[in-house]
């Protein structure tokens, strides 16, 4: 329904008219001021909206009770300081009230200092608002707070970093596949579009000078020859002496960072050319490296990307395994850390953690984990009195690029990993207003390693995060290969031959775990079923492994169709006696029913990531060894043994004998979905046939 312009115009004037009164304490006048507030978006007020002030609301961390200052389900949650407050302080206690508000949790959180409104849509964005609003302006940019009024509309953002991450990912990604269609040996292709996005990124965020890359693509439109220009750029990022640089490029800093090691020279076309000026003109200072993979995604043969598994994950995903693996450990021990010299030994912890990622993709897991640590290090920081424009050669170094490890088969892949966290470095500097140098960037080539995971030598960290490929039992084979297939079960003799691919990895991830490191990864539902828990959760709790936070299932982020687990755990006997959190997602497998996670605090997290029985205890009962009957359907291994019922019909017409081993196929989905169970596929069996009977039956072969 629309709105009465003139009417809201003064319900919003007459709320600032108050509010030039309002002195902006948060204990004297907050509940009258989301009573006016409200009020002046068409409501009669908190009450009247079903809006509820101090909502009690059980930590999530600990004992005890939070109160919220305003939470509206499902629309937002409101944080109010009083006036004057630096909101960023604060992000981290709302995201705590935010992510505890289920069932029905807001979509939206708001910080809010009564001059300022920081708006954040977590679902799609951490860590930065969408919008900020100064309330002196709500008059004319009202539109950020749409949900406010009496029928929710869509708000009007214009900070919406992931939308334009997605915009420059699509260009960029456009280019690579015009460049690849033209011939163009893929190596080259690659390593030039990661230069452009080093170039980019470099004029916004003040590398290079500002429009120095615009211009050149400028001039590009008009003289298409004009691009040698690019290469000339490209050698003055990768030449250390100025005087070796060329001559309109001499004040051009040094890189380094390995990208710029090679720099070929790159005819584009008249389109290319245009897609990449229209990428210049954003603000690649707003795109973000946490997400920088939309990237690796768009430029990847989409044959191998479902082969193997490799997806897109979101921020809010990525931190369900940084929060419990690094996040809340490091602030437990800041809590406790009560003098300057332990606040100083813990300081110094944190930039020596190093975490390793070893299914790296294109490192979104790296990039949350650094920008997480470089809070945690603020943090410490600020408590030292030592914030502001912090020179890191007066402190000892920062946690930097080089804390960070990755393994992935993909090298492009990893040469995004680089980019990102390079980028990041400066990115993070200037968030965090610390004068850390940025450039040359870190050579960090022997941080990434273009390997097999399972049959690589992985380095000594203190954590091991990230999100290994996903593929079934039943299709490991016909990705994968008959020889791999052999060769990861040589190497993994004790992981059950069903077993998913993903399980592998948290098997090898425990036996490296150092004894007081943490380890978070992502895999299929199924490691807490079966066989595939009997080779991951189980191996890992029966041999020292204690579960700290789990995720029991829930629907996955991204392109991938598929459910998942998360799992947190430790060696480390310190969690012995610490409570657990177990999430257990509600309506998870209903479309289009948004998935809820309801945290169970625990003493112990089983290894089947449940609160009822622990069936990972269960016995084969003896009757059951003994029973002829097979009370499991048939695993056919390939898609090939499945014919539908009109080929196999025609194929039984021919000849008669083949009914022997072409059955009918029925599944229980059959029984549930259809209007009629009957079965609409054959399959070709042959139990029960030694291998001289089953060479009659040649027609199937």
């Amino acid at each position: 329904m629309a709105i009465n312009q003139k009417e809201h115009q003064e319900r919003i004037k007459a709320f600032l008219n108050w509010f030039k009164k309002c002195k902006g304490s948060e204990k004297g006048e907050g509940q009258i001021f989301f009573d006016r507030l409200l009020q002046a978006f068409g409501n009669t007020g908190v009450l009247g909206a079903g809006a509820v002030c101090e909502l009690p609301v059980k930590k999530r961390k600990g004992r005890g009770v939070i109160f919220p200052d305003l939470v509206w389900k499902p629309r937002v949650i409101i944080e109010l300081k009083k006036r004057g407050t630096p909101l960023q302080k604060h992000y981290d206690q709302a995201f705590d009230y935010w992510i505890t508000l289920v069932p029905n949790r807001p979509k939206y959180m708001v910080l809010c200092n009564f001059d300022e409104f920081w708006i954040y849509d977590l679902n799609n964005q951490l860590n930065d608002p969408v919008h900020k609003l100064n309330t002196k302006d709500l008059q004319m940019s009202w539109g950020a707070l749409k949900f406010l009024l009496p029928v929710e509309e869509e708000p009007l953002f214009d900070n919406h970093n992931v939308a334009i991450t997605e915009q420059v990912a699509k260009t960029i990604g456009e280019i690579y596949l015009s460049m690849e269609k033209r011939g163009i040996p893929k190596d080259k292709a690659q390593r030039f579009i990661l230069q452009l996005v080093i170039a980019l990124f470099s004029e916004d965020v003040g590398l290079i000078p500002q429009y120095t890359l615009h211009e050149i693509l400028k001039k590009c439109l008009i003289d298409l020859p004009a691009q040698k220009e690019l290469s000339f750029l490209f050698k003055a990022m990768a030449v250390k002496n100025k005087f070796n640089k060329p001559k309109k490029y001499k004040h051009i800093e040094y890189f380094n960072g390995g990208i710029f090691k090679k720099t070929d020279a790159v005819e584009l076309s008249y389109k290319e050319v245009e897609l990449l000026h229209d990428a210049s003109k954003q603000n690649w200072e707003k795109v973000r490296p946490s997400i920088f993979g939309s990237l690796f995604e768009g430029s990847m043969d989409p044959k191998r990307r479902h082969g193997h598994g490799i997806h897109y994950t979101h921020e809010l995903d990525i931190y369900k395994i940084v929060g419990p693996s690094i996040v809340q450990p490091f602030k437990e021990k800041i809590n406790k850390a009560k003098t300057k010299r332990d606040k100083r030994k813990l300081l110094k912890e944190i930039q020596e953690f190093k975490v390793l990622d070893p299914a790296c993709g294109s490192g979104n897991f790296l990039y949350i984990a650094f920008r997480e640590l470089r809070k945690l290090e603020m943090e410490i920081l600020e408590d030292l009195g030592e914030g502001g424009q912090i020179r890191p050669l007066e402190l000892g170094l920062l946690v930097s690029p080089k804390n960070f490890y990755g393994i992935d088969t993909n090298k492009f892949g990893l040469e995004l990993a680089k980019v990102a966290l390079s980028i990041g470095r400066k990115l993070l500097a200037d968030e965090f207003n610390i004068k850390d140098p940025s450039l040359p960037f870190d050579d960090l080539d022997n941080n990434f390693l273009t390997e097999d995971a399972l049959f690589a030598k992985w380095p000594k960290v203190d954590a091991i995060i990230g999100n290994p490929p996903y593929q079934s039992k039943n299709k490991i084979q016909r990705e994968m290969g008959v020889s791999y297939i052999n060769k990861i079960r040589k190497a993994y003799p004790t992981v059950p031959g069903r077993a998913d691919y993903c399980v592998y990895w948290f098997k090898k991830a425990h036996d490296h775990l150092l004894k007081k490191g943490i380890a978070g990864l992502v895999g299929t539902n199924t490691v807490r079923q079966n066989y595939s828990r009997e080779g991951s959760l189980d191996y890992i709790v029966q041999n020292g492994g204690i579960i700290t936070e789990a995720v029991s299932s829930q629907k996955w982020s991204g392109e991938a169709a598929v459910y998942v687990s998360i799992v947190n755990w430790t060696k480390d006997k310190l969690y012995k006696n610490k409570k657990k959190k177990l999430f257990i997602g509600k309506n998870i497998y209903l479309d289009g029913y948004e998935q809820e996670l309801h945290v169970n605090e625990l003493k112990e997290i089983n290894s089947a990531l449940s609160i009822d029985v622990d069936v990972s205890q269960a016995k084969v009962l003896n009757v059951n060894r003994k029973s002829k009957p097979d009370y499991q359907g048939q695993t056919h291994g390939h898609a090939s043994f499945l014919l539908s019922k009109k080929e196999a019909e025609k194929i039984i017409l021919k000849k008669i004998i083949l009914k022997d081993v072409l059955k009918p196929f029925l599944t229980a989905h059959n029984f549930i979905a259809g209007k009629t169970p009957l079965p609409q596929r054959y399959v070709i069996d042959f139990s029960g046939k030694t291998l001289i009977q089953a060479q009659r039956y040649k027609e199937l072969y």
